[in-house]
């Protein structure tokens, strides 16, 4: 009998618990031949999340979950789940009903067919055209500037067995990005379409600068571009002015008058202020290296429930 872990990262979300165990519980009950538990990671919520999933294991052994002692993100809640799980097969997903439980019969046929990862893939979702915006912008940034492409869409709601969760045990980044390693590692992948529902209760976690932080991370975690096209700029531009330089000695030989203080003054505000995007570019590459010579932990946890 195969055995199926669902992961889910929780924080703030105490009014949707309840509902997407009944929704989980009535799709999993439905599949026969098949063990499996609900893994809850509260994220150092301030309202009553973890208390309700304790209601729920006190009722349900399958139910377990996991407190942080703060809220350390929602990268570092699913690497948690991840490490915690034991099982063949391993979910991730959000927690604000979402991502449709009834999914997952779909994507174990995939697996079972002998695909290693299953990605689900959102379709466009028209209720917030900003978010969709944006997240249509960022695809297209990450991709064109990372080395490592991500089809647009894939979000953290996946499937995948034992072996892909032991390539990511093998990880020990402080910078995460989940989506980005699954790609990495590579495996037999699919990706099936699904459209999300919208949010059942409260508001997105995901503030817009917390998106561009993770945004961000991602570039940087699994990219140098952003370097290497700094660097041809800055060829480009010693190469003008190498260019400008000639042109300046010929017209002063020819006893002409290049151009006045103004032009100059901007030109050089330009390359100053190149310069200093640049050393801040490299500054945030830097501030990687040192987080992850401090070896700090990802995570630390507070309670348990049913472990």
């Amino acid at each position: 009998m195969k055995s199926i872990c669902i992961i889910v990262p929780v924080f703030n979300e105490e009014h949707n618990i309840a509902p997407l165990y009944q929704q989980l519980r009535t799709v999993m009950e439905n599949i026969a031949q098949l063990k499996w538990c609900l893994l809850f990671i509260d994220d150092g919520s301030t309202d009553q999340t973890f208390t309700r999933i304790c209601e729920l294991a006190r009722n349900d052994y399958r139910i377990q979950g996991i407190s942080f002692s703060r809220h350390f993100g929602h990268q570092a809640a699913l690497m948690a789940g991840i490490q915690a799980a034991q099982a063949d097969w391993i979910v991730t997903m959000d927690g604000d009903l979402q991502h449709p439980p009834a999914l997952i019969g779909k994507m174990i046929s995939y697996l079972q067919q002998g695909y290693d990862v299953v990605h689900a893939v959102r379709t466009p979702f028209v209720q917030n055209r900003r978010k969709q915006l944006l997240s249509r912008w960022f695809y297209a940034l990450y991709n064109y500037l990372s080395e490592l492409p991500i089809t647009s869409g894939a979000g953290d709601f996946r499937m995948f067995n034992d072996r892909v969760r032991a390539a990511l045990l093998q990880f020990d980044e402080r910078t995460l990005f989940i989506r980005g390693l699954l790609h990495w590692v590579g495996f037999k992948a699919i990706e099936i379409p699904y459209e999300a529902a919208p949010r059942a209760s409260g508001k997105s976690k995901y503030s817009f600068i917390r998106k561009l932080h993770l945004a961000w991370d991602a570039l940087t975690a699994f990219s140098l571009r952003p370097m290497r096209l700094f660097f041809g700029l800055v060829c480009f531009m010693g190469l003008l002015s190498i260019i400008y330089v000639c042109i300046a000695l010929i017209s002063h030989l020819l006893g002409k008058t290049m151009m006045d203080s103004n032009a100059l003054w901007l030109g050089i505000i330009f390359i100053g202020g190149l310069q200093l995007l640049a050393i801040g570019l490299l500054g945030e590459y830097l501030g990687k290296v040192y987080k992850e010579s401090q070896k700090r932990p990802l995570y630390l946890i507070r309670e348990t429930v049913n472990r």
